[in-house]
């Protein structure tokens, strides 16, 4: 599964929907052209599951600068 794919899944909506007017490349078309017959749920879960949608999706995931190490404090027990 992909999390917080919310803006991905919008973006794919529009590429897929204007397809014809546009080169969306060999991976979109042929996962466009497996999930034409399919429903809403199962639309998303095949798009959920697409490796080459989730590495771009990952790939524009934001790094924390940042590494929080939470260690218990002795003296409060």
């Amino acid at each position: 599964m992909i999390n917080d794919a919310c803006a991905t899944y919008a973006l794919l909506s529009i590429l897929m929907n204007r397809a014809q007017e546009l080169q969306i490349g060999p991976e979109l078309s042929n996962l466009r052209e497996f999930t034409l017959a399919l429903d809403s749920k199962d639309r998303g879960w095949a798009i959920g599951n697409s490796e080459v949608i989730r590495t771009a999706h990952n790939s524009f995931t934001r790094q924390d600068p940042f590494e929080i190490e939470y260690t218990k404090d002795p003296s409060k027990g």
